[in-house]
C-alpha cells in the first residue's frame, strides 16, 4: 500500500456537495419540512411569526418559553435559518429571528395560521 493512500484516500462515487443556488425547489421544501417535522421547532417558528415587535423575535424571549438550554434553542433555529423558514439578525447581543416568506408559505399552507398565537414575545431591548 502507497502512503498516500493513507493520507488522500480516494473517494469514489460520491455526488458533489449541493449549494443554496442549486438547490432544487423540491429539495428545498423537502430541507423545510423536515425542519418542521420536530414540534420544537414548529412551535417556534409559530413564536416568531407571532411576534408583534418590529425587530423580530428576541431569543431571549424565546428561551424562557421553551424552557430549553440557550444552546438547545440555538441549535433548532439554525435548523429553521438553514431551512430558509427564518433569517437571524445580531442586535447587541441578542438575536432576532423573523419568519421569510417561505416560512409564512409554509404555516399558511399547512394550515397553522390559525395556531399562530397573537402575543407580545419580544420584550427585550437591543
Amino acid at each position: 500500500m502507497s502512503t498516500t493512500a493513507l493520507f488522500a484516500p480516494q473517494v469514489a462515487n460520491t455526488a458533489p456537495a449541493t449549494t443554496p443556488a442549486t438547490t432544487s425547489p423540491l429539495t428545498k421544501r423537502a430541507q423545510q419540512l423536515k425542519a418542521l417535522g420536530d414540534e420544537t421547532r414548529l412551535t417556534l417558528l409559530l413564536n416568531v411569526a407571532a411576534s408583534t415587535s418590529d425587530n423580530g423575535a428576541c431569543i431571549c424571549d424565546l428561551t424562557p418559553e421553551t424552557q430549553l438550554a440557550q444552546s438547545t434553542l440555538s441549535h433548532h433555529m439554525k435548523v429553521l435559518v438553514d431551512a430558509d423558514l427564518v433569517t437571524r439578525t445580531q442586535r447587541g447581543k441578542w438575536a432576532y429571528f423573523e419568519p421569510t416568506t417561505e416560512g409564512l408559505s409554509v404555516i399558511a399552507a399547512l394550515g397553522l395560521d390559525t395556531l399562530v398565537d397573537p402575543r407580545l414575545i419580544s420584550s427585550c431591548t437591543p
